[in-house]
């Protein structure tokens, strides 16, 4: 019973992890798109108003004394000026009658399109939130890929089937040599850690070249190295106490937080949450200690709704 409420408690924080991160995304296109069309309106001549804040103070009035003096007498104008002048009036009526004209033009240009689609756009749903987990699961990446399936498909799952290869290779040679004797348990637990070191420095030196996809796998498989030899140190060789081997995998999975926020690595992630809920799972003892047990479960999911929010 225990192991199927941390599976439907693993499942739920998976997804609202991903929701989450959709929820950035699509923060980051909505403003992506202000931008756009504040630059629209700029190359169009439009300006956008922004808001100044003005401190206004007031000024004491000042009293100028001024001494009375009579009205000046108007003098008439010559009749050829009053003329002129009434010959100009029609002009400069038609003049102002045009200005307005022009300046509704300018203003008038208007992105519509732009408002449109924004307005459009339907607020994400819990089915379109599955939907991209299941592409994240079958392409290793949310949207249906544009190009060949068949090709994100084989890419994706190649690259995940020659991670669990080179884990599965690593546990069968440890397990021949123990069978046969030929190094001891700490030159094998010394090897295990040391290949996942190797690859969870190459996995990060490669996260931002072109080999992304080699490097999520290689920091996927250093983590499960990581988490693999601390168990067998604890279980199959007695090495170190049960509470050690317990705070070792734990900080294993905060590391693997660590790392997937450093490179931005979902799969790292998923690796860090998969460790992390099974730990407990992993390491009971048949004595029930739920002060520890639930202390560490609100611990682990405040580290998740770090990473998310991170």
């Amino acid at each position: 019973m225990e192991a199927v409420y941390f599976v439907v408690l693993f499942i739920f924080f998976v997804i609202l992890l991903f929701m989450i991160s959709q929820l950035k995304e699509e923060i980051r296109k909505q403003r992506e798109q202000l931008r756009d069309i504040e630059t629209l309106l700029k190359k169009n001549g439009v300006s956008i108003p922004k808001e100044e804040k003005t401190e206004t103070r007031k000024v004491p009035e000042a009293k100028i004394y001024s001494p009375p003096s009579e009205e000046p007498v108007r003098a008439k104008p010559p009749a050829g000026l009053v003329s002129l002048k009434a010959e100009a009036t029609p002009q400069e009526e038609k003049l102002e009658e045009k200005q307005p004209e022009v300046i509704e033009k300018s203003v008038s240009r208007e992105p519509v399109f732009f408002k449109q689609e924004i307005l459009e756009e339907k607020p994400e749903t819990g089915s379109k939130a599955l939907s991209k987990i299941k592409s994240w699961i079958l392409y290793g990446q949310e949207e249906v890929p544009v190009g060949s399936v068949e090709y994100a498909v084989a890419t994706t799952w190649l690259l995940r089937i020659g991670i669990i290869a080179i884990v599965s290779a690593l546990v069968y040679v440890l397990n021949w040599s123990i069978e046969r004797n030929l190094i001891g348990p700490s030159a094998r637990l010394l090897i295990g850690l040391l290949s996942a070191s190797a690859m969870l420095l190459g996995g990060i030196k490669l996260i931002n070249k072109k080999y992304h996809l080699i490097a999520q796998g290689l920091l996927g498989g250093g983590i499960a190295t990581f988490y693999f030899s601390t168990y067998a140190a604890g279980h199959f060789y007695q090495m170190i106490p049960v509470g050690l081997e317990f705070l070792f995998m734990a900080l294993i999975t905060v590391g693997a937080g660590v790392v997937s926020v450093y490179t931005n690595s979902m799969l790292v992630a998923i690796f860090g949450i998969i460790g992390g809920f099974f730990t407990p799972i992993l390491l009971s003892t048949g004595n029930a200690n739920l002060p520890t047990l639930y202390t560490y479960m609100l611990l682990l999911n405040i580290g998740i709704l770090s990473i998310a929010h991170f």
